[in-house]
């Protein structure tokens, strides 16, 4: 065969291989890019469709070496850097990946894709002054990428600057006013900023989010509630998110109970009996149940829909605390079991869930609340559960937690004996996690420690919060910096201890 016979013959291949790859045929568009390179082994295309097929495939391991032989055929191929990169940061290659995205840039300097790579790899680091300067860059070489100003938006959103933010997200919007993640995170900013009912408005689009039938599956053809009475229909109101949103909103439900109807609160199984004495709720159901046929409601709505539907501004936020209680039976438990601890007893919790993306900025390393151990009169008390249960192995042998183990909530169910244990302490100290929120629903004091730019629930400024008059809040100065947070909480600790008698407000 000749060396044009072979040439033609290799791109008919290649060809061919793009044909199955755009079917999603993976193994087919393979082999034809096999037989494509075997024919012509300088042939850095057929290498570079290979490893995305590779990679659209799953198997990053041989993308990325499809990718390295279409770079040694061709040095200047930038969009086999810029594939490459993209495996790499699926395989968590951070370092790999930045230096692929940027060996793109050097080779193609408009290449706004690779600024996006850049940018969401900075951000997720923490790296924001990065992160933005990619997304601007992103924008500069495309102005009308709706997408690139959703994502400096949100990474202006983590360095604190919120109008700016809003800014981006509202740009974007005017590109394409339906995007529900725009919609979503220019929300979160608006409820961040303090602005309540412009956000609480907005907070809607969460229900459209694609991932959110896995927490959340609206009943299509039931009305929406709008706050209208409703004496005798049943309105069936669904619980979201995680286990802390729960807690803090079903204070609304007494507010619902009062339009008149009955009120039934679709709720995990675990969180059921924690939940049961909680004013406003007429019938508890599951979701997993299979026993409540639809037809039975009148009614229907998520349960963090309920500060729109009533009009919730920072002067109008239900606390009467508490409006959750703990079981008398368990309380007089623990108080047996806590006999003989003298001194302020200290409940901590430094781990969240770490499947939330941002869990890495809000949980805290254990080693920070050593500081606290070693006060004289102090006897910390675990309250975590699962995840960073870990980190109490290997303990200095001067810090000392006392951790119930099993004894917490095993045979009770979530928060239950947590609830009961809490009503015998002093304190409870805790990052951002659901365990703030039973405290503060439970009308315990309570510090919470706070990451740089925190939730929006708790703003961006302040102290104190409206949604629980027992809680107090303690944030960073500056991104990462638990070991301030920790200053300031151990010299507020100190003046407590060698106060006689003194309680903590």
């Amino acid at each position: 065969m000749t060396k044009d016979m072979e040439h033609k013959d290799a791109y008919t291949h290649f060809n061919a291989g793009n044909a199955y790859r755009r079917k999603n045929r993976y193994a087919e568009a393979i082999a034809c890019y096999q037989r494509a390179v075997s024919l012509q082994p300088v042939y850095a295309e057929a290498y570079n469709n290979m490893g995305l097929a590779f990679q659209e495939k799953g198997d990053l391991d041989e993308s990325i070496h499809c990718f390295q032989k279409a770079i040694e055929s061709s040095p200047g191929l930038f969009h086999a850097y810029f594939n490459m990169g993209v495996s790499h940061k699926y395989r968590k290659n951070v370092d790999d990946a930045i230096f692929c995205f940027q060996r793109a840039l050097l080779l193609k300097p408009d290449l706004s894709a690779a600024y996006n790579r850049l940018g969401t790899i900075f951000r997720e680091q923490g790296q924001l002054d990065k992160a933005i300067f990619c997304f601007q860059k992103e924008i500069e070489i495309d102005p009308e990428n709706a997408q690139a100003y959703n994502n400096l938006g949100s990474a202006f959103h983590d360095t604190g600057e919120i109008n700016e933010a809003i800014r981006c997200f509202q740009k974007s919007l005017r590109l394409r006013p339906d995007h529900v993640e725009t919609n979503w995170n220019l929300a979160l900013a608006q409820l961040l900023k303090g602005d309540f009912l412009e956000g609480w408005a907005r907070y809607e689009w969460r229900l459209r989010k694609p991932d959110w039938t896995s927490v959340h599956v609206p009943i299509d053809h039931l009305p929406p509630w709008d706050g209208c009475a409703f004496p005798g229909q049943r309105l069936l109101i669904r619980c979201e998110q995680g286990m802390g949103d729960v807690i803090q909103f079903v204070r609304y439900l007494p507010m619902v109970k009062a339009r008149g109807g009955t009120v039934i609160l679709e709720v995990e199984t675990s969180l059921a009996r924690l939940l049961k004495g909680c004013r406003g709720i007429s019938e508890l159901v599951s979701p997993h149940s299979g026993t409540e046929p639809v037809h039975r409601f009148d009614y229907q709505l998520s349960l963090l829909s309920l500060p729109r539907v009533f009009n919730t501004t920072h002067l109008t936020i239900p606390a009467q605390i508490p409006y959750l209680s703990a079981e008398e039976k368990l309380i007089a438990l623990w108080k047996e079991r806590l006999r003989g601890l003298e001194g302020l007893r200290i409940g901590i919790c430094w781990q969240g869930n770490p499947s939330y993306k941002g869990d890495s900025f809000r949980s805290i390393p254990l080693r920070h609340f050593f500081c606290l151990a070693a006060m004289d009169g102090v006897h910390l008390i675990s309250l975590q559960k699962g995840h960073g249960l870990e980190q109490m192995t290997n303990l200095p042998k001067d810090v000392s937690i006392i951790d119930f183990g099993p004894l917490l909530d095993a045979s009770t169910g979530a928060f239950v004996d947590t609830g009961a244990l809490m009503k015998q302490l002093d304190l409870v100290v805790t990052s951002d996690t659901a365990v703030a929120h039973l405290a503060g629903a439970l009308g315990v004091p309570v510090w919470v420690l706070l990451q740089h730019v925190p939730e929006w629930r708790w703003g961006l400024t302040g102290e104190n919060t409206a949604w629980y008059p027992t809680m107090r809040l303690f944030r960073q100065d500056r991104s990462g910096d638990w070991a301030g947070v920790f200053e300031r909480v151990c010299s507020e600790l100190k003046s407590l201890v060698t106060t006689t008698n003194s309680r903590i407000r």
